[in-house]
């Protein structure tokens, strides 16, 4: 499961063929540190093949992206999320906030699966909500927020990306930073 140091040597699927006889997951798990994890959409579910990110905090986690695939039986996107939150803090319903790197389909498809799960709260995915919800409204677009899971923080800032409606996170004290690039794909 967790891994104390960080850990990226990984092997990422890339789909099968239709007619194969092999099986992959719909979503790939890694988990790179602590209460790190990697998650990767099956390209054989969706051809864009999102990463969405799990941050377990001591009080609440963060999800980073909800995928390109909102049908839960393809892709079991809030069940898998669940299931990690059981493993790493024993409690499935574990307080979780729902948040994205930008509002492009394949990162966003998934947040009907988290719209009744009781404590949780998905963020919208335009500039004014992501802007109010991590405090940013003063400071756009050039500011940094912290975001608060215990034990583990993330910071959110506009600084990275070229698009209004984009952001960046990154972990501590895991060091991996989230910067995405929407105007590049």
């Amino acid at each position: 499961m967790t891994h104390a140091t960080p850990q990226l040597d990984v092997h990422w699927n890339h789909g099968t063929p239709r007619r194969a006889r092999t099986v992959e997951p719909a979503i790939q798990i890694h988990w790179y540190a602590g209460g790190t994890a990697i998650m990767r959409q099956s390209k054989t579910v969706n051809y864009e093949a999102p990463f969405m990110y799990l941050f377990v905090g001591d009080q609440r986690a963060l999800l980073l992206d909800t995928g390109a695939t909102a049908d839960p039986d393809l892709f079991p996107l809030r069940a898998t999320v669940d299931h990690m939150l059981a493993q790493a803090t024993g409690d499935p319903g574990y307080p979780l906030v729902v948040a994205h790197s930008h509002g492009h389909g394949d990162h966003v498809a998934g947040d009907p699966q988290f719209a009744d799960r009781p404590d949780t709260t998905v963020v919208g995915h335009d500039a004014d909500s992501v802007r109010e919800f991590f405090g940013l409204a003063d400071t756009w677009p050039t500011g940094t927020a912290d975001f608060d899971l215990a034990r583990m923080s993330s910071a959110a800032t506009s600084r990275c990306p070229p698009n209004p409606d984009a952001s960046s996170r990154s972990a501590r004290p895991t060091t991996l930073l989230h910067a995405d690039r929407s105007r590049e794909h």
